[in-house]
């Protein structure tokens, strides 16, 4: 006769239970929707670069695995591990932006697509540019300072409110709207120079002053579009952002075409000609380049990036650069030593 050991079946039966529930928790996802929006919040602005009508587009449904985090240890996802970096090395500015990511920015972690570190103002305080999803053409960005020994909007949002409650005041000398801004992954190329829109250093021929430019806009189609560029510079001691130049095409229903088309054509917000609009484009870009040389330094020297195939290694199936997280953001600060 076969003896049936009870014990070993209850605790097979166990183990299957604890399967079910494994497998069960580990297919659980997240998902969020970001709504278009550019909208800025509050009326802090002193001097304001124009924002684009157009909304902020971004693929939807985009699935967040959040179980990988809730299998982890019971400390926080953002705690630095043992093989990590000594945070505590950390200090001035660079351990205020460590604090802000803790606290702000690991709440959008999985949107956000680079950082970037740049001293825009040329103060020896390093501002923190923030890059997101945008539009077909370009993605959107933010710009934190430091100012009063801490952490500092200064732009507007590109992420609505329902995606992240920002908390966070507004520096002295802010902007209403966000900045359409593109992350290069090293050298800039001719034609990125030409089309895209980048945070650029030039150096002025003649006094050796170097700036930082960014010449940000976005579009409609070809009938409707808007560009503006602008100059970073420090004012009474804080970042500020000036425009110096800016044109746009004014697109709608034209009644007597009964088409979509260009109903009136503006240069630094004044009604001209669209002969007179081509021209004053064409003067502005011959008298900047004169006066200004592009610096073309390597902007993965400054920046972090989030990583394409999340994970594994679509060639050698390795666990590759895990991208933006608490982590690599402190390793980047501790190693950071700018220009």
């Amino acid at each position: 006769m076969m003896l049936i050991n009870r014990k070993s079946i209850t605790v097979t039966f166990i183990a299957m239970i604890i399967s079910v529930i494994i497998v069960f928790t580990g297919c659980t996802f997240t998902e969020s929707n970001i709504d278009k929006t550019s909208k800025a919040e509050d009326d802090n602005e002193v001097q304001s670069a124009k924002t684009s009508n157009s909304s902020l587009n971004t693929e939807n449904n985009m699935e967040l695995n959040q179980s990988d985090k809730d299998e982890e240890s019971d400390s926080s996802p953002y705690t630095i591990s043992d093989n990590s970096t000594d945070i505590t090395s950390l200090t001035g500015y660079k351990r205020l932006y460590y604090d802000f990511y803790i606290n702000e920015l690991s709440k959008i972690e999985d949107y956000i697509e680079g950082i970037s570190l740049l001293d825009l103002d040329f103060n020896g305080i390093y501002e923190l540019i923030v890059y997101l999803p945008g539009a077909s053409a370009s993605g959107s960005s933010e710009i934190y300072t430091i100012e009063d020994g801490e952490v500092r909007a200064f732009s507007g949002r590109a992420l609505p409110e329902e995606v992240w409650e920002r908390n966070v005041p507004y520096s002295k000398n802010a902007v209403k709207g966000m900045f359409w801004a593109n992350l290069p992954s090293g050298m800039l190329k001719d034609w990125q120079i030409e089309f895209w829109n980048i945070f650029k250093m030039y150096h002025n021929r003649e006094t050796g002053e170097n700036i930082f430019v960014i010449h940000t806009g976005n579009a409609a189609g070809e009938k409707d579009s808007w560009n503006t560029w602008v100059k970073f510079e420090n004012v009474n001691g804080a970042l500020s952002a000036v425009v110096i130049f800016s044109y746009e095409k004014v697109g709608g229903y034209d009644e007597k075409s009964g088409k979509f088309e260009t109903l009136e054509w503006l240069i630094n917000n004044k009604s001209v000609n669209e002969e007179e609009y081509e021209a004053a484009i064409i003067n502005f870009e011959t008298d900047f380049y004169s006066k200004y040389e592009l610096v073309n330094f390597d902007y993965s020297n400054y920046s972090i990036y989030k990583q394409q195939e999340p994970g594994i290694s679509s060639t050698t199936g390795n666990v590759n650069d895990p991208g933006i997280n608490a982590d690599t953001f402190a390793k980047f600060l501790s190693e950071f030593s700018g220009f």
